[in-house]
């Protein structure tokens, strides 16, 4: 496809300028053909990781959006051997980050990874480097990630995430909108355990 074709040239030649002239007509196209069930040429992940580096927030908003609707029907483990270290180093940097391009990885880890049944590749340290942006001073992340911890399975919560919540909690400072994410995943926790009494 040309529009992608152009994208990946304007990425490689680090023009962030041309790259976001051709990512906002990939994206429109995928829109528009959305709803036609036209399977749209995408953009290979890597390619969209390379468009991130070049540290354009309008460009990472865009390529965002197109790397979900790249990954959204991979294979969970197909993603994580391609990707995972890409994946696993923004969560690392989470604090130089484009909110959008974090919101797309804690997507990826929870809704196709821990909610469709493949806890079994998430590492421990991935859990401390995810849980960490509950203390994120940027409330659409902290937010979604207060939320996709919500929806997990309880076993799972309770195997993987409590425990670090806990000690993080211990150890976080007394801001108040930090402490009410706490309490709200505090009183999930509650909630369901008294919904099984």
């Amino acid at each position: 496809d040309t529009i992608s074709s152009s994208l990946i040239e304007a990425i490689r030649e680090q023009n962030d300028q041309e790259a976001i002239y051709w990512a906002h007509l990939l994206k429109n196209n995928i829109l528009s053909n959305h709803d036609n069930q036209v399977i749209v040429p995408l953009v290979p992940l890597n390619e969209i990781f390379e468009g991130f580096a070049l540290l354009n927030t309008e460009l990472s908003s865009i390529l965002a959006k197109i790397a979900w609707e790249t990954v959204k029907a991979e294979d969970f483990p197909v993603i994580m051997e391609k990707y995972g270290d890409k994946i696993i180093s923004v969560f690392n940097n989470s604090s130089t980050v484009n909110e959008e391009v974090l919101k797309l990885c804690l997507n990826i880890i929870f809704k196709l990874g821990l909610q469709s049944g493949h806890s079994n590749y998430i590492t421990e340290n991935t859990i401390h480097l995810l849980i960490r942006n509950i203390l994120s001073s940027d409330y659409s992340v902290s937010g979604l990630l207060v939320e996709h911890i919500k929806a997990l399975p309880e076993g799972i919560f309770k195997e993987m995430f409590q425990g670090p919540i806990l000690e993080l909690y211990s150890k976080s400072k007394h801001d108040g909108a930090v402490q009410f994410r706490f309490l709200e995943l505090f009183y999930n926790v509650k909630h369901q355990e008294s919904l099984l009494i």
